[in-house]
């Protein structure tokens, strides 16, 4: 699988709330296979000169 960078936007996700909601760009969604309504767990690996996040895609 080639390695793909992609930038997307942080937004709050409702008004009132401390969570945010971003888009997962269409080629990394693709390379995870999501499908509507899948799930997806985020993994955080915090190190020393970088913060690597894992995304696990959860069949429905």
């Amino acid at each position: 699988m080639p390695k793909i960078v992609r930038e997307s936007s942080v937004t709050q996700a409702r008004k009132g709330t401390t969570s945010f909601r971003t888009t997962i760009p269409r080629e990394i969604a693709e390379q995870l296979e999501l499908e509507h309504k899948d799930k997806i767990t985020w993994e955080v690996e915090p190190g020393k000169e970088e913060i690597k996040a894992i995304v696990h895609r959860k069949k429905k």
